[in-house]
């Protein structure tokens, strides 16, 4: 039965299990060479490539001569049954529409400068005038503190002529444009409802008006990409508004606590970056999806900034949100190291929402000496992440001058491993048709305490944009060691092969209690553990799901969290806390660092395989990113070593996803529960079988494994669930 199942799974060509290239268009576009490089690409099992407008087009952007290349691409497309996805964005963040979006000001990123100027006594307050980069300046908020006690005194209204009356500390609170050059025009207005509208107008609609009959069939769906804030505080012509809507309060008077350390503080940063992230949420990746769903074509997105919750925060508020409303959920891993958790957060928030195809841009920036065998591990280690769609970065259309230069290498036919290709199209082929719909099979349950962030992160003015190692370090000492904590504990169990999933406070509606467990509605997936990392913070909706969970048996492990101030949804925290929910932590079990929440896992979390000889955990060489602010990432330097094994669940069956991290071949006796004798898949090779059976007692298995190095093996249990 198992091997029948496996074999069925094997015989699916779904779109969604094809090794899909980014195709950069990045010279002049020729009809006869997109039809070659297409036949090229389906002869080696990439046959559903991203067409990308790259830096070197001389085919102008959208222009009539672009769309006849578009429909020769589409029509060969269908000829050699093909499907194509869209990139929406010439170059990249999307939603400039290649900066004619932001031409307008008004749909250009609005972000908030806050300063502090100490006064002596008599002193009169300095307003300066001018900022580099910056198009517009008007103060919304300008607050005096005499003493250190209070809220501080709001001299808005007269702050051109103030004098101190004593010494004191000023803040001031500007909303600002920056200048169309040199960062405006990649800066839109995420925020912006009718931003977002006028770059749907200006390309998504465009295409419909070409290919509206091949939405759905050979045009598959549209990737985004990189979308984020490109400064600390973002702003946009509604947001008081909508503040004041959500939380009931008028933020416009607190804004200088975004940056000064008060009381209050971590209140209000907490329903500030709730309100932008519910705007980000609705406003931009919303309004995408509606679009798609409506014309038949699935949107795919990675956003910027996925590695810590550092850069999550800065770039998107709360990142996991963003993945409730795409089709596909996927990250990006510049560079050739593996070991971040990347790849765990984005599967995690995608199964919160139901979504079971989730991928990865992979492969950018790791140089023309990238090996095939270097692109299978971190391949392998992707899918052992939860990741079932591999979008290889990229085929170049051409590599003449500085497009050589353009975040290589290219693993087209330029590639001096393109004729090994095929073979790793294949293998990613059968890995995706094994683990497409599946969902994590672990008890274990990681709050993302992205609140607490919130509350104790002060922004960085100095650093618009960063790259990969050059960011500013995180300032405040309690966010750095949030961020360090929890980035250490999910390495520390990950390690152990003790597999887990977060959970944002926004997907709250997405689980509910079920007896002893939490269940998540859509997938309906069971469990029985929960971790609070370093929780002060935490949405009262959460709370009560939370209290729910401990008071029927469900078993929260309190890791160095005081859960000290509940959020309401609604801004009730600041008006009225006692109507909130008290978290219930008299049943929770304590924990003072990883390795005790690792022992408690051990104790509570039932985990359905174990390693009884050989090799059975993994060491990496990064536990935790430096506290550092990374825009973008390149995975450069990490490396991981030993056995890995990750289950996942599927039609009544347990895989076992075995990888091999080391260069030299290992021998384990793994042990499982099945209802009949599991099945091995190479999938390499492609072949399933009977493995080495060592002992099987009442149904479960002890068997012999052979693990090639640098390779993955998957092990297929009847479990039934």
């Amino acid at each position: 039965m198992i091997r029948s199942q496996i074999e069925e799974w094997m015989k699916d060509e779904g779109t969604l299990q094809t090794l899909s290239p980014f195709w950069f268009w990045n010279d002049r576009i020729e009809a006869g060479e997109v039809a070659r490089q297409m036949e090229l690409m389906a002869a080696a099992g990439a046959k559903q490539p991203v067409i990308h407008a790259r830096n070197g087009l001389r085919t102008e952007y959208l222009s009539e001569e672009w769309f006849r290349r578009m429909e020769h691409a589409v029509d060969t497309a269908e000829k050699l049954g093909m499907h194509i996805w869209l990139y929406d964005e010439e170059d990249w963040p999307s939603g400039t529409c290649r900066g004619t979006v932001p031409e307008n000001k008004e749909y250009r990123e609005h972000f908030l400068l806050i300063e502090e100027q100490e006064l002596r006594t008599g002193e009169k307050l300095r307003i300066r005038e001018h900022f580099p980069d910056i198009e517009e300046l008007r103060i919304i908020n300008a607050t005096v503190y005499e003493t250190d006690e209070g809220r501080g005194d709001n001299i808005t209204g007269s702050f051109a002529s103030y004098t101190a009356r004593r010494p004191c500390r000023v803040y001031l609170v500007r909303e600002a444009v920056n200048t169309y050059e040199k960062f405006g025009r990649r800066a839109v207005d995420y925020l912006n409802e009718d931003a977002i509208g006028s770059f749907i107008g200006l390309t998504h609609e465009r295409y419909k008006l070409h290919f509206e009959e091949k939405f759905g069939n050979v045009i598959e769906g549209i990737f985004t990409d990189e979308t984020r804030f490109l400064n600390a505080l973002p702003w946009t012509g509604k947001f008081a508004e909508t503040f004041y809507e959500i939380k009931g309060y008028d933020i416009v008077p607190l804004l200088h606590l975004l940056y000064r350390q008060d009381e209050e503080s971590g209140a209000v940063r907490c329903d500030y970056f709730d309100v932008v992230s519910r705007m980000l949420q609705k406003n931009t990746f919303r309004q995408l999806y509606e679009w798609c769903d409506r014309n038949h074509l699935k949107l795919i997105a990675h956003v910027l900034g996925e590695e810590t919750l550092a850069a999550q925060a800065r770039f998107n508020g709360d990142i996991m949100r963003a993945y409730r409303y795409l089709h596909v959920p996927a990250i990006d891993h510049l560079g050739n190291g593996i070991g971040s958790l990347n790849a765990k957060l984005c599967v995690s928030a995608a199964h919160n929402y139901g979504h079971l195809t989730v991928a990865s841009e992979s492969f950018g920036a790791c140089g023309w000496d990238m090996t095939c065998e270097e692109l299978i591990k971190v391949s392998n280690w992707l899918f052992q992440q939860g990741i079932n769609l591999i979008i290889i970065h990229g085929f170049y259309y051409s590599i003449r001058g500085e497009r050589s230069r353009d975040w290589p290498p290219s693993y087209f036919f330029q590639w001096k491993d393109w004729e090994k290709l095929p073979a790793y199209a294949a293998m990613q082929r059968r890995m995706s048709a094994l683990q497409q719909g599946t969902v994590n099979d672990t008890e274990i349950l990681i709050y993302y305490p992205v609140e607490t962030f919130w509350s104790c992160s002060q922004p960085s003015f100095e650093t618009i944009t960063c790259y990969y190692k050059e960011g500013p370090a995180i300032e405040d000492s309690q966010a750095a060691r949030v961020d360090q904590d929890f980035q250490y504990l999910c390495s520390t169990l990950l390690n152990a092969n003790y597999d887990f999933e977060l959970v944002n406070g926004e997907a709250a509606d997405c689980f509910q209690t079920t007896g002893d467990v939490l269940q998540n509605i859509h997938t309906g997936k069971r469990y029985s553990v929960l971790i609070l990392p370093k929780v002060e913070y935490i949405p009262s909706r959460m709370v009560r799901l939370i209290n729910d969970f401990s008071k029927e048996g469900g078993r929260v492990i309190c890791y160095d969290s005081a859960l000290s101030h509940v959020l309401g949804e609604n801004g009730e925290h600041m008006r009225s806390p006692e109507s909130l929910p008290v978290p219930d932590m008299g049943n929770y079990l304590k924990a003072g660092n990883a390795q005790e929440v690792l022992e408690l896992c051990r104790r509570y979390a039932i985990r359905h395989f174990r390693i009884l000889k050989g090799t059975d955990c993994l060491t990496r060489t990064q536990m935790a990113y430096p506290a550092r602010l990374h825009d973008p990432y390149l995975h450069d330097g990490e490396q991981q070593y030993g056995v890995g094994v990750a289950a996942f669940c599927k039609e009544g069956l347990r895989i076992l996803n075995i990888t091999n991290y080391n260069d030299r071949e290992e021998e384990i006796i793994l042990e499982t529960d099945s209802l009949e004798e599991p099945v091995l898949m190479d999938p390499q090779t492609g072949r399933t079988g009977v493995p080495e059976v060592v002992e099987c007692l009442e149904h479960r298995y002890r068997v012999r494994l052979v693990l090639p190095a640098n390779r993955t093996l998957y092990l297929a249990a009847e479990v039934g669930f």
